[in-house]
């Protein structure tokens, strides 16, 4: 620790430097480790662009309209156009490409804020916080989908970028379009053009700089709200503020408890709040040496970005939708402001401590969300690897009914004319070793009797397979590999994932492992056809394929 605070020290630095970059190696590692070439969820939307894109029957006008046109609520025209440059580049589009791109996004956005902390002239282990915040497990669904990578990431780097342009007074052509390149990001992304004025009016500027940025703006909005708006849901008025409260403190939780993000994100807004007040107001030696701190304007604009996008969030989502782990990074963001606020007013006294204690809590948050959220990670690998081998040997994902015939026959013909192929990270069942085992596999069925919509059908019924003492370890890599087997009579095999469930804070601390013994599988039956079927487990390591057990029965029928 003396080492640490020797700043003069170049072993210091040295130290300071490597700590910093640990949350960062991190998630580089989880990446490299569980990201996979293989479509999921509305990916699917990209891979229908680029099989229009590739049709010679469909004219140009066409293709621009589709190029253009809006995902659910989102201009997502910059995504469109990183998955053609991807088809382009390499032949056939590629979602790892796509993640690695959106996830740069990311570093950027840790860059703007590494660059308006040089500016307090602190030593570099101050800045330690802030990359366990914005590199943490909590922002996974972002991290793994590579459209969630380059819309949520990049539309922050990109505003970023823009109000960090217009603040340093820089030309008007590139922050310009920065903002234009956030509105066709993602929704929020038209945020720029608003914000960026209200800093333009902030810095007092009498030339011709104010009235093209307003012309722009304006002509943003008509355009984005009035011409080709999105329609929205709107939730009810009074849960606007507990709602926007509930995004801006959902890093304190990996639950669904809505209490602890409702106080902290209230806190933290509250921070920026009187924060900005005394800045205007110059209130006390806080204001005045807020008004002295050359960065403040900046961040602030960025907190406002943060903020109201936390309150369209609020405004066009549902409550038990605002905890979404691709929702936590304006959290973390936030932290991540008030933090370099307390930074900058905290007197050289209470500076340290103020280090310390943001340093402590942010390890930790990223700890827990290591612990918490690497199962989910490992689940949504596997489900993604399962897709890859149910298609390659089945010619189906097994998607749910409503949307099975749509994405098969996607995958077919993107297969057929090399636009997408999907990778073979299985090998087939003839490469299997049957091992014998006592592992014993509990087959249950259940209905969801508050289900009834178009998707799932009314009271749908689910298969739930799960195993108490099957153990998962990354240095085996049976983190990766473990999966439920289902063969018909006819020698059809399909896998579910059996992914692992987090264990024990104690186990965690302790060494002891990451995952408790076990898994439970859970599927909807209606994904198989009625009929017999053998379920036995999957084991894959470094050394072989093991379908262990003598296999066990299911039949489909008896659970209508």
């Amino acid at each position: 620790m003396r080492l640490l605070f020797n700043t003069s020290s170049a072993r210091g630095q040295s130290v300071a430097g490597l700590l910093i970059a640990l949350p960062i190696a991190i998630w580089l590692w989880a990446l490299l480790r569980y990201a996979v070439d293989v479509v999921y969820n509305d990916d699917y939307a990209l891979l229908t662009f680029i099989a229009r894109w590739h049709n010679p029957a469909v004219s140009w006008s066409d293709r621009f309209a589709d190029l253009v046109a809006l995902h659910n609520t989102h201009r997502i025209i910059y995504d469109r156009l990183v998955s053609l440059a991807s088809y382009y580049l390499t032949g056939q589009i590629n979602f790892v490409l796509m993640i690695w791109l959106g996830n740069l996004a990311l570093g950027g956005i840790c860059w703007q804020l590494w660059r308006g902390f040089r500016q307090l002239g602190l030593p570099a282990w101050y800045f330690l916080p802030i990359p366990c915040w914005l590199f943490s497990m909590q922002s996974h669904e972002n991290m793994f989908w590579s459209m969630a990578a380059l819309q949520n990431f990049t539309v922050i780097w990109f505003v970023q970028e823009a109000l960090h342009q217009v603040h340093k007074r820089a030309p008007l052509g590139w922050p310009l379009l920065l903002s234009i390149g956030a509105a066709l990001t993602s929704g929020n992304g038209v945020l720029a053009f608003l914000i960026g004025a209200i800093l333009l009016v902030s810095q007092q500027r009498r030339d011709r700089t104010l009235w093209v940025w307003l012309s722009y703006t304006v002509v943003a909005l008509i355009l984005l709200l009035v011409i080709f708006p999105a329609a929205h849901e709107r939730t009810p008025l009074l849960g606007w503020v507990p709602n926007l409260f509930v995004v801006l403190g959902s890093a304190f939780t990996n639950e669904t408890t809505t209490t602890i993000p409702l106080a902290g994100g209230a806190l933290l807004t509250t921070a920026i709040g009187i924060t900005a007040l005394f800045r205007v107001t110059r209130f006390g030696a806080v204001g005045r040496r807020l008004r002295q701190l050359p960065g403040l304007p900046e961040w602030l604009a960025f907190g406002l970005f943060v903020i109201a996008t936390a309150l369209l969030l609020a405004m066009h989502r549902l409550p038990d939708e605002l905890l979404r782990d691709r929702y936590k990074l304006y959290a973390h963001l936030m932290l991540s402001l008030v933090y370099l606020v307390g930074l900058a007013v905290a007197g050289p006294r209470l500076k340290v401590g103020w280090a310390l204690t943001g340093t402590l809590l942010a390890v930790v948050m990223n700890a827990i969300a290591f612990h918490a959220c690497l199962p989910k990670i490992i689940g949504g690998f596997q489900q993604r690897q399962a897709d890859a081998f149910n298609f390659r040997t089945n010619a189906t994902t097994l998607a749910i009914p409503y949307l099975r015939s749509y994405t098969d026959s996607l995958l077919t013909s993107t297969q057929q004319q090399h636009i997408y192929t999907l990778p073979n990270p299985i090998k087939p069942p003839a490469a299997w070793s049957v091992t014998p085992s006592t592992d014993s596999l509990l087959i249950s069925s259940f209905q969801d009797d508050f289900i009834h919509n178009s998707f799932l059908g009314e009271h749908p019924c689910y298969i739930e397979i799960d195993n108490q003492t099957v153990a998962h370890t990354l240095a085996t890599g049976t983190d990766k590999g473990m999966y439920i087997t289902i063969s018909d009579k006819q020698q059809h095999t399909y896998l579910f994932p059996a992914s692992p469930g987090k264990g024990s804070i104690r186990d965690f601390v302790t060494g002891q492992g990451l995952f408790k013994p076990g898994f439970a599988v859970s599927f909807l039956s209606s994904r198989l056809k009625p009929g017999l079927y053998q379920v036995k487990l999957l084991r894959i390591t470094p050394n072989g394929y093991q379908q262990l057990g003598a296999g066990q029965p299911l039949d489909i029928q008896s659970v209508y």
